[in-house]
This record gives structure tokens, C-alpha cells and sequence, in this order.
């Protein structure tokens, strides 16, 4: 009796230190979140005869991301790089098979988590700007946002921001009034970090939950996502009007437009930075059309073509601002198609079973991908990983509360 005690604890208990291990690592070291993953392998190793390895559904979904990174790794095999990629990607059915073994109060428990240490990081960012308002004023007039965690990766915050407010509106363990001052909260720092990109993702995410969303009338139901277009451009708007950081990353871009000319000294620009990097690219990924150069060719390619072009210059980027882009230099034209199939099979998957939370961050992590390799280097496929596969599970305890209760 006692040794059962124990050990049902154990698995308990376990599954949560993990995750606090893993959100620790997310927000201050890529170590500690590495670790966190050989913990949930050795996890579902020992307990291997209990998962569901099937090969439909979103399970089996997250298994085909062991396959695809290899169509990058043929042409130069036993790298560093391509050894790194794999193991990245293979987040994908860790997380999965991990979060397919919570229990609901553990899920719920990883979901405040995920908020709690939202709120950590919008507490640093907020205090840095206002114990520095001048330096950031002048950092957001070349496109720089807030500091923040996770390596100071302000894009991937904003992304983290916006899946956590997903998460918290799927959860059913929460009031009305809670979620919407949660959701509030999320949404006020969104606009505040002014990250474009967390702009972005925040309005797909409402608006597809609002047109999935069967509370009210038909009528209501109808009219909800026009009415949050609305909200949002009025939030829009009082953010100008209120914020300094919506204020001066407008300017910036603004002035950026303008300014912009395809030339290397415009680099120090964000957007001048993402269109001459992407330009240069495309013209690459053209002379390997077929088969690509491969995960550990990408930045050499790159820098190759660049000291070509501009002799006695460097360029200081190592991968392209768009994740097809990446793939086509990576893995040649069929990577790309392969690619794009899995990444948009959510989609299908979550159209046919109305699944809002599966649709929202399909093609929130989609949108991201236009402007940034979100889904080459570990914060990026951590935040489409975990947010996907929790979503999913969320569903799928909904699903078997109601075959239980009729």
C-alpha cells in the first residue's frame, strides 16, 4: 500500500517539477530547457507501453517532424548543426506524448505557469523601460523593442504572450470575469511591448476564437468577430494615444519605409535588415532549386554570396527572415512543399473538428513564419510545440467529459 502511495505521488509530482524546470529554462537558460526535454523522453520512455503512438491525428502529425529536418541533413550528414536541428524538432512528439499523460489538474496547473512567468517577463520588460525611458526611446527609433527574457528574444515573447491568452481563454477551470482580466492583462502588454509581430498573431488569435466561439444568440455569434475588429482597432488606437513605445515603433517604421533601399548600410533597420537578408536569399535558394544546401550550408551560403556581392563587408545574419526561405536554401524545393503540407495539416485537422485553439495558433504560427525563421531554433518550436499540443489535449479532456456525462 505504502509503495503504491509512493509511487502514484511520484507520478504526479514528477511531470510538474518537469515543467517548472522547463518554463524556468524557457524564460533564463536554453540548458535548463534542453534538460527539461531529456526528462520528458526518459518520462515517456519508462512509461512507453501506456502512449498512444498513433500514427493519425495530431499525434501522429508531431511524429513526422523526426522525418522532415533529415531532407536538410543528407547533404553534409555528422554536423553539430544538423544534430542540433533534430533534436529541436523532436520537441514535437515529446510534447505531445508528454501532455497526453497529464492529468487535468496538472494541465491546468502548467497553463497558470505558463501565465505566471508571462507575468514575470512583462514585469521586467515594464521596470526596464521605465527606470531607462530615454535609452529605450532611442532604441525603439531603430526598431529595438523592450528587454526581455528569453534571451532577450522580444519576438518570441510577444508569441509567447499571445499563446499563453490562447490557452487561458480554452481553459474551462476558470470564471467569466477571471479570464477576461487575464486575457486584459496579456493583451495591454502585447500592445505595450509593441512587438509587430505579437500584433499580429494577438488579432488572429481573437478573431478566430471569436468566430468559433458558440456562446450567445446566432445573431451574436455572427456579429462577435466584427465587433472584436472593432475593439481592437479602438485598443489600437488608445495605445497610440497612451503608450510611448506604440508611439515610437510607428515612427520607426514609418520613417524605415522611407528610407529603405536594398543596400547593406540600411541593415542597421529592422525591416530594411529583413528585406535586403530575405532578397539576398531568394537569389541563393535559386542556384540550389533541387536539393538545397543543406541546415549547416544556410549561414555560409549566405555570408558567401554576401562577401561577393560586397566586397570587404560582413553581413551579420546567419538565416533568412522567413521560414520558407530557409527551408527552399535548406532542403531545395521538395523540403519546402513537404513542409508547408505538415505545417498547415493542423489546419485541415482543426477546420473538420472545429477545433478554435488548433486553428488560432496554426495560423498564428503561420503568419510569424513570413517574417521570421520562427521554426528553426529551439524558443520558436517550443512555443508551436507546447501551445499546439496543450490546446489539443485541452480539447481532448472536453471530449471525454462530455462522453462520460451523455
Amino acid at each position: 500500500m505504502l509503495q503504491q502511495t509512493i509511487k502514484s505521488r511520484l507520478a504526479a509530482s514528477v511531470p510538474s517539477a518537469i515543467v517548472l524546470l522547463m518554463l524556468a529554462g524557457l524564460l533564463f537558460s536554453r540548458a535548463a530547457l534542453s534538460i527539461s526535454h531529456g526528462l520528458f523522453l526518459l518520462v515517456i520512455i519508462i512509461n512507453f507501453r501506456q502512449h498512444d503512438l498513433t500514427t493519425s491525428g495530431m499525434p501522429g502529425w508531431s511524429l513526422w517532424a523526426l522525418a522532415l529536418p533529415l531532407l536538410g541533413c543528407w547533404q553534409m550528414p555528422f554536423t553539430t548543426q544538423h544534430f542540433d536541428f533534430l533534436l529541436t524538432w523532436s520537441m514535437y512528439p515529446i510534447a505531445f506524448l508528454s501532455v497526453s499523460r497529464l492529468d487535468e489538474s496538472t494541465l491546468h496547473r502548467f497553463i497558470h505557469w505558463c501565465r505566471l512567468a508571462a507575468f514575470a517577463g512583462i514585469v521586467y520588460a515594464i521596470s526596464s523601460y521605465l527606470l531607462s525611458q530615454a535609452a529605450w526611446a532611442k532604441a525603439y527609433g531603430t526598431g529595438q523593442s523592450l528587454p526581455t527574457f528569453m534571451d532577450t528574444d522580444h519576438v518570441r515573447f510577444g508569441l509567447f504572450l499571445c499563446g499563453t491568452g490562447l490557452l487561458t481563454w480554452l481553459s474551462n477551470n476558470l470564471s467569466v470575469r477571471v479570464k477576461f482580466s487575464y486575457l486584459l492583462l496579456l493583451l495591454s502588454a502585447i500592445l505595450f511591448m509593441a512587438v509587430r509581430t505579437a500584433w499580429i498573431v494577438a488579432i488572429i488569435v481573437l478573431l478566430t476564437c471569436a468566430y468559433y466561439s458558440t456562446n450567445g444568440s446566432a445573431l451574436q455569434r455572427r456579429l462577435r468577430p466584427f465587433l472584436i475588429l472593432i475593439a481592437i482597432l479602438l485598443a489600437a488606437s488608445l495605445g497610440y494615444l497612451l503608450f510611448p513605445t506604440v508611439q515610437q515603433k510607428w515612427a520607426y517604421m514609418v520613417y524605415d519605409w522611407q528610407q529603405y533601399a536594398a543596400q547593406p548600410e540600411q541593415l542597421g533597420y529592422s525591416d530594411g535588415a529583413r528585406r535586403f537578408v530575405n532578397s539576398l536569399a531568394w537569389e541563393v535558394s535559386g542556384q540550389h532549386t533541387l536539393t538545397g544546401t543543406g541546415w549547416a550550408n544556410i549561414a555560409p551560403t549566405l555570408q558567401t554570396a554576401f562577401a561577393e556581392k560586397y566586397p570587404g563587408q560582413t553581413l551579420g545574419f546567419s538565416w533568412p527572415f522567413n521560414q520558407w526561405l530557409f527551408w527552399w536554401l535548406g532542403s531545395g524545393v521538395i523540403g519546402v512543399v513537404l513542409f508547408s503540407a505538415w505545417l498547415l495539416y493542423p489546419l485541415i485537422k482543426g477546420w473538420q473538428e472545429k477545433n478554435s485553439g488548433i486553428v488560432a495558433w496554426t495560423l498564428a504560427i503561420t503568419a510569424s513564419c513570413w517574417v521570421e525563421s520562427t521554426l528553426s531554433f529551439q524558443y520558436g518550436v517550443w512555443l508551436h510545440a507546447w501551445i499546439l499540443a496543450l490546446a489539443w489535449q485541452l480539447t481532448q479532456n472536453k471530449k471525454t467529459y462530455s462522453e462520460i456525462n451523455g
